[in-house]
C-alpha cells in the first residue's frame, strides 16, 4: 500500500512538472514561432499594392455593426460645424520656433519668456473663444452618448495600405511582448482594404481591420478629413472602452495589459508621454479656451506614439480633442505648437483635458533615444519611453519633477515602449545602398540602436525588430527577402565584429 501511494505520488508530481516546463517553454516560445509559421503566397507584393474591390457585403469585414456610431457622429459633426470658428486663418509661416524652446534642455523660465510668434486680433481672439465655447457646450451634452463596448480594451492602431507592412512589423512586435490586447487596424477607407491581409494574416494576430472613412463620410456635413486627425477619430470610432493608441510604427517591449489595472491610468483615465520640447503654445489659446495659462517649466510638450484613454472618464475631453485636430491646419496647431518640431495632433490632448477639467498624467521621466553616431554626428533611430507605473510611484510624493536647478527627477525608470520614428521601418526601402544603417565608411551596416540597449531592454529587442521585419521582407519579394537576411546576419550572426560589406 505503502508503495502504491510513493509510486502514484511520484507519477502526479512529474505530470505536473512536465505541465508547467511545457507551459514555461509555451509561452516565452510561441509569440515567437507564431510569427514564424505564417505562409502567405508568393505573389505577395502584388496583392498588397494591387487594387482590390470592396464587397460590403464579405461578412468577414468589420464594419460598424449598428447604427450607434453612424448616429453619435452624425450629431457630432454638426456639433462641430456649430462651432465653426468666423476668424481669419492663422498662417504659421515658415519660421520655426527658436532653438531655446527646442534643445535637448529643460527651458529656464527666467531667461526664456513664453513663445509668442503670431499677432491675433482682439476680434479673432473673440470669435475663437465663442465658438469654443460653443464646442464645449455641445461636447458635455453629446459625451454621454458615445457608444463602445463596456469594459473592453484594446490597441488602436492607424494605416494607409502603404504603411501595412510597417504595421505588420509592429503587431508581430506587440505580439513578441506577450501582450494579447486584441487590435483594430484602422484603414484610412475600405479603398485601402486588402483581403489578403484584413482576412487571411491580421485575424491570426487577433487583429482586424476597420475603416475610418466610411464611418466619416456618413456625416455628409462634415469637412473633409485630413491626416493628422485620423488617429483621433479611429480612437472615437473604435468600440473599446479602454484605449491605447499606437503610432504604427510604434510597439511594446514588455506586455503592456497590466497599465490598465493600475495608476496612473485608473486614478486620471488619461496617460501621455513626453517629447523633447518645451512647451510651445500661445498665450492666445488660453485666453480662446478660458483657462489660465500653463508655465512652460511645468512639463515638456507631448509626444503623441503613443496614448492611454478611458472613454468612460475622457468622452468629453476626446470630443474636444477632435475639435482641436477638425481646425488643426486653420488655428490650433498654430496655437498650440507655434509651428514647433512635429506640430500637430501631439499637443491636442492636454489642453483638451485642462478645458473639460479632467485629469491627466504625462509621465515626467524624459525620453530616451536609441541610435548612433556617423560622422561625428549621432542619428537618432527611434524614440524610447518609459513605464508609467513605474513612473508614477517614483514621483507621486514629490510636487514637481524638476528640481531647484529646472533639471528632471526620476529616481526610478523602465523602458516600456520603442517609437521607430528616426529610422523608420519603411521594408521596401530600409536596405537600400547609402542608407541611415550604414557605419562610419558607409558601406557596412550596423545596428541603429547599439549594444548597450540589450542590458537595459533584458533582452535583444532589436534582433527581435529586425527579425520581424526580415519576415515581412520576405512575404514582399526574393529581392527584399535577400537584402534583409543578408543584414540580419551581418548585424546579428556576425564574428569577429565584421558587419559584412554591401
Amino acid at each position: 500500500m505503502k508503495a502504491t501511494f510513493t509510486r502514484q505520488t511520484l507519477s502526479s508530481t512529474l505530470i505536473v512538472l512536465y505541465l508547467f516546463l511545457a507551459g514555461f517553454f509555451w509561452y516565452y516560445w510561441y509569440p515567437i514561432s507564431h510569427t514564424r509559421d505564417l505562409s502567405l503566397p508568393k505573389d505577395y507584393t502584388n496583392q498588397l499594392n494591387s487594387p482590390e474591390k470592396f464587397d460590403p457585403s464579405d461578412e468577414s469585414i468589420d464594419l460598424p455593426s449598428s447604427s450607434s456610431i453612424l448616429d453619435f457622429w452624425q450629431d457630432m459633426a454638426v456639433a462641430l460645424e456649430k462651432a465653426r470658428p468666423n476668424a481669419s486663418v492663422i498662417d504659421p509661416g515658415d519660421e520655426h520656433v527658436s532653438h531655446n524652446y527646442t534643445n535637448f534642455e529643460w527651458v529656464n523660465a527666467k531667461e526664456t519668456p513664453r513663445l509668442e510668434q503670431y499677432n491675433i486680433s482682439d476680434v479673432d481672439e473673440r470669435e475663437l473663444r465663442a465658438a469654443h465655447r460653443i464646442m464645449q457646450e455641445e461636447a458635455r451634452m453629446i459625451a454621454t452618448r458615445l457608444p463602445y463596448q463596456k469594459g473592453s480594451r484594446g490597441i488602436v492602431m492607424t494605416a494607409s495600405k502603404k504603411l501595412l507592412p510597417m504595421v505588420l512589423v509592429s503587431i508581430r512586435m506587440v505580439r513578441r511582448s506577450h501582450t494579447s490586447l486584441p487590435i483594430q487596424v484602422w484603414l484610412d477607407s475600405t479603398d485601402d482594404y486588402n483581403k489578403m491581409v484584413c482576412d487571411e494574416l491580421l485575424p491570426q494576430f487577433e487583429a482586424s481591420c476597420r475603416f475610418v472613412g466610411d464611418v466619416y463620410s456618413a456625416a455628409n456635413v462634415a469637412a473633409p478629413l485630413h491626416r493628422y486627425a485620423y488617429k483621433i477619430f479611429a480612437m472615437l470610432f473604435s468600440s473599446f472602452e479602454h484605449v491605447i493608441f499606437v503610432d504604427a510604427d510604434a510597439f511594446p517591449i514588455h506586455d503592456i495589459e497590466p497599465l490598465f489595472h493600475s495608476a496612473p491610468y485608473t486614478s486620471h483615465g488619461l496617460v501621455l508621454w513626453p517629447d523633447y520640447w518645451a512647451i510651445t503654445s500661445s498665450a492666445h489659446f488660453y485666453h480662446i479656451a478660458g483657462i489660465p495659462e500653463v508655465p512652460i517649466t511645468s512639463r515638456r510638450s507631448t509626444e503623441s506614439g503613443i496614448v492611454m484613454l478611458d472613454k468612460g472618464k475622457h468622452a468629453a475631453t476626446l470630443m474636444m480633442v477632435a475639435y482641436y485636430n477638425y481646425y488643426g491646419p486653420e488655428y490650433y496647431y498654430a496655437l498650440l505648437s507655434q509651428h514647433a518640431a512635429g506640430a500637430g495632433d501631439k499637443e491636442t490632448f492636454i489642453p483638451a483635458a485642462l478645458v473639460m477639467d479632467m485629469p491627466f498624467y504625462q509621465v515626467k521621466s524624459g525620453v530616451q533615444t536609441a541610435g548612433y553616431w556617423r560622422d561625428d554626428k549621432f542619428h537618432g533611430a527611434a524614440i524610447l519611453q518609459h513605464d508609467p507605473q513605474v513612473d508614477f510611484k517614483a514621483v507621486k510624493a514629490h510636487f514637481s519633477h524638476l528640481d531647484a536647478n529646472m533639471k528632471e527627477y526620476s529616481s526610478a525608470k523602465k523602458l516600456l515602449f520603442v517609437h521607430q520614428n528616426g529610422l523608420k521601418l519603411d521594408v521596401a526601402n530600409m536596405f537600400k545602398k547609402g542608407e541611415r544603417m550604414m557605419g562610419e565608411d558607409k558601406t557596412k551596416w550596423q545596428r541603429p540602436w547599439g549594444e548597450k540597449l540589450v542590458k537595459e531592454f533584458g533582452r535583444d529587442v532589436e534582433r527581435e525588430l529586425y527579425e520581424s521585419v526580415q519576415l515581412e521582407a520576405c512575404r514582399m519579394s526574393e529581392e527584399l527577402c535577400g537584402k534583409a537576411t543578408q543584414f540580419f546576419n551581418h548585424v546579428f550572426n556576425r564574428s569577429g565584429g565584421d558587419f559584412g560589406e554591401i
